[in-house]
């Protein structure tokens, strides 16, 4: 039997990524505050727990994928009300309004405070920023609250439309130079991975845990430019390498995931910087 899907946050990058994934594999409908009424769109404003009440009498989902939230880094320091509201208190609307559902939570390396790096599920989240510390207000209140709540901790996740790729794209057509960090280090995550994962735990029955961590290898974020330049044909020298040091804003020295629990209990090979740079490459030619 297909499962039905709910998916917030269908206006989004992740949830857009999502719901293209989604059609033709699930029965499924997606919401976000910004979409219009359609085929598969519903608006609704998750922060408004009569909106939600409305909605359950639209749909039956089994699995929620909740993708909805701000990600605004800045704008979640300048406005935390607004980051509480729209990351934790849509979380808990969403349980109250849904509360036989699976709720698929997606979340972020940022509720680590970026220090050390190889973060695993086991290790405590202590976020620095408001940002990260909504998003773990978030997991906390949807693991104490359900049984059927599940967190994938997602770190830059990244297909041929994401931002940087986009601004890389952009910059290297035109032989601009690239500065990029070269000793702050993530473990961005190739957009496959992501949805092999997303997909076991739709379709699953029995876990091992309740948070994973859906991540790629770990790199600085000069060597990921670097290894999108040599991939796409520009030369190397256009990316720039610079120094964290006095950089200022919400820049962390390693916010590096570790998947080695996620990859064994789901049988996942990860993919390589290098041959995810190849996958994109090769679907922007068959263009």
């Amino acid at each position: 039997m297909t499962k039905r899907v709910l998916l917030t946050g269908v206006t989004g990058y992740v949830g857009g990524l999502v719901g293209r994934w989604l059609d033709g594999r699930y029965d499924w409908t997606g919401v976000s505050a910004r979409c219009a009424a359609g085929p598969r769109r519903i608006p609704c404003d998750l922060t408004d727990p009569a909106a939600l009440a409305a909605l359950a009498r639209q749909v039956k989902p089994d699995v929620i994928i909740h993708a909805a939230g701000v990600k605004n880094i800045g704008l979640c320091e300048r406005d935390p009300a607004l980051a509480d509201a729209v990351n934790r208190q849509s979380t808990s609307n969403l349980l109250t309004a849904f509360p036989d559902a699976r709720v698929i939570y997606i979340s972020t390396d940022y509720v680590f405070d970026g220090v050390r790096g190889r973060y695993q599920e086991t290790d405590p989240p202590e976020p620095t920023t408001v940002y990260g510390r909504s998003k773990r207000a978030a997991e906390r209140e949807g693991l104490s609250r359900s049984d059927c709540f599940f967190v994938l901790r997602l770190a830059a996740l990244y297909d041929r439309e994401a931002t940087f790729l986009q601004f890389l794209d952009t910059s290297l057509s035109k032989e601009e130079p690239v500065d990029c960090y070269h000793d702050a280090y993530y473990s961005p995550t190739f957009y496959a991975d992501f949805l092999h994962i997303l997909g076991a735990l739709i379709d699953g029955e029995s876990f091992q845990r309740r948070v994973y961590h859906v991540c790629g290898e770990r790199l600085s974020r000069f060597a990921f430019a670097s290894a999108y330049a040599q991939v796409f044909g520009h030369p190397a020298d256009l990316i720039r390498p610079v120094s964290l040091q006095g950089a200022g804003g919400f820049l962390f020295p390693d916010l590096s995931l570790c998947d080695q629990r996620t990859r064994e209990e789901f049988g996942l090979e990860r993919t390589s910087v290098r041959r995810s740079l190849e996958a994109i490459w090769k679907e922007k030619g068959e263009e």
